[in-house]
């Protein structure tokens, strides 16, 4: 289960279901725990400042920040992941420069966010191998355009 925070301005150009059915297609590749969920904030570029600054101390936008929690939630009985925040002014310039569009820009950040949240990490090349090589599995999974299914057939 996903819950998806995003501003009311940008509530028709996102997809969730597609983001939601990704996010479980990502959490069942990268962890053996049932019953998953997490939280994903959709800000702008001050908003995730404001995190980036408060949390890593770092005085600046990034695309992503990545919040691992990891506990059994009593209310809903799922294991609570944690929290992605995402920068949608950065996740549009970036789908800007890539030629790809903002949900495509999204989708591929916020696999990146998971896999974190699931404890992957790219602090070393081998890491960064292993978290790039899942994290292009996932990717190359989703949206089959002949079919609209977001598996590839």
């Amino acid at each position: 289960m996903i819950d998806i925070i995003l501003p009311d301005s940008y509530e028709s150009k996102i997809n969730r279901q597609r983001l939601n059915d990704i996010a479980e297609l990502s959490i069942s590749l990268a962890t053996k725990e049932d019953n998953c969920s997490f939280s994903l904030r959709l800000t702008n570029n001050q908003g995730i400042r404001s995190f980036n600054r408060s949390f890593r101390g770092i005085d600046q936008a990034t695309d992503v920040l990545s919040f691992p929690i990891g506990f059994d939630d009593p209310e809903t009985g799922a294991f609570y992941l944690g929290d992605i925040v995402i920068s949608l002014q950065m996740a549009q310039k970036q789908a800007t420069q890539s030629n790809v569009t903002l949900q495509a820009e999204l989708e591929m950040i916020m696999v990146h966010g998971i896999l974190h949240l699931c404890g992957y990490d790219h602090d070393t090349p081998e890491n960064y191998a292993m978290m790039s090589a899942l994290q292009d599995d996932i990717l190359q999974r989703v949206q089959n355009p002949l079919t609209g299914s977001i598996y590839a057939q």
